[in-house]
């Protein structure tokens, strides 16, 4: 196990740093390891695969693993937010699972930081519509179609 831990941490510093780091598939080269090093193992799999490009991959591999590993879900929705592959209300639903499996700051933080960024979206696309000479039906159907919850935004924010 400790070898296979030096083995995860060279890994993960080669890519934190942008070095090309070559990792061997977890389910193969960490038979026989710990559980929770197995799980790191996966998870910087992902990761790495993430880092590389291969950002569908990176996504289907931690679509597989959250059912096992809230940490996976929570950068698999991340992901996918950045990508714009949910939508505002499911993307809200699967940060706020994340973030009551995980109970820490990391969860609360990608959540607040999502919810941030759709809130100045919003305002912005606001912004636009209203110095735009659209008619007043258009600027109330913009602001009555929020692509989410503010209400859920503004309890989170003031927690």
């Amino acid at each position: 196990d400790e070898a296979k831990a030096v083995e995860l941490a060279f890994s993960r510093l080669c890519r934190k740093h942008g070095e090309p780091v070559a990792m061997e598939h977890p389910d193969t080269s960490f038979q026989g390891t710990s559980n929770e090093l197995r799980t790191s193992a996966q998870l910087e799999w992902g990761k790495i695969l993430y880092a590389s490009g291969a950002k569908h991959d990176a996504l289907r591999h931690m679509l597989q693993l959250s059912s096992s590993c809230p940490r996976a879900q929570l950068l698999g929705a991340r992901w996918a937010a950045d990508a714009s592959l949910l939508l505002p209300r499911v993307a809200e639903a699967e940060f706020q699972q994340a973030k009551e499996r995980l109970n820490n700051e990391a969860a609360f933080f990608h959540q607040a930081s999502y919810l941030d960024y759709l809130l100045k979206s919003q305002i912005s696309e606001a912004a636009r519509s209203m110095s735009q000479s659209a008619p007043a039906v258009k600027k109330l159907r913009t602001v009555a179609h929020a692509p989410f919850d503010r209400k859920n935004l503004v309890t989170f924010t003031f927690r």
